[in-house]
């Protein structure tokens, strides 16, 4: 692409008057137009070119992918399962039934600012990690939107939080 075209280009880019004809020019000699076509594109792939691919990778240092073996321990990029029991739990169908519950119970409304359609979040009044035996109970929960909820956590953080906090942060403006 010679020089002359270059500027044009670039001229075209920063928004400078250019010609119908120009434009077409650059059209037809743009750098944006079609990518490199691969030498193996279209033909079957046989055993001679699967090979003839594996050793150029291999000479460029590209490793081949690992193939899917299968979940959990089998699977070649297991870690030995780290996920917390909270986070097992909150992803158990128990919880979300609890959580759909609470919402429904409070008419999908935030209880500090009583505004709806906003992004909400179920607060467990007594802590979920602490009280286990209340982790389901549909009494223990409390609807929050977002905003509201980590204004809470900021306010109280996220242990030991009771009803009177709660109370006391519903009241305030």
């Amino acid at each position: 692409m010679s020089n002359e075209t270059k500027e044009k280009i670039r001229k075209a880019l920063l928004g400078h008057f250019v010609s119908k004809k120009t434009k077409e020019k650059i059209a037809k000699k743009s750098i944006f137009q079609k990518r490199h076509i691969p030498w193996n594109k279209g033909i079957p792939q046989t055993e001679e070119i699967k090979e003839k691919i594996r050793q150029t990778n291999k000479r460029k240092g590209i490793e081949p992918k690992v193939k899917f073996t299968g979940f959990g321990v089998n699977h070649p990029r297991w870690k030995g399962g780290y996920s917390s029991e909270n986070n097992r739990i909150r992803r158990r169908i128990e919880y979300r039934l609890w959580r759909e519950a609470v919402f429904a119970r409070d008419n999908w409304i935030c209880q500090k600012c009583n505004r709806k359609g906003l992004e909400l979040h179920p607060h467990h009044i007594r802590n979920f990690a602490e009280v286990k035996e209340l982790r389901f109970a549909i009494d223990n929960g409390i609807t929050l939107c977002k905003k509201c909820h980590m204004l809470f956590y900021k306010k109280y953080s996220t242990k030991n939080n009771n009803q009177e906090q709660l109370q006391k942060f519903s009241k305030d403006e």
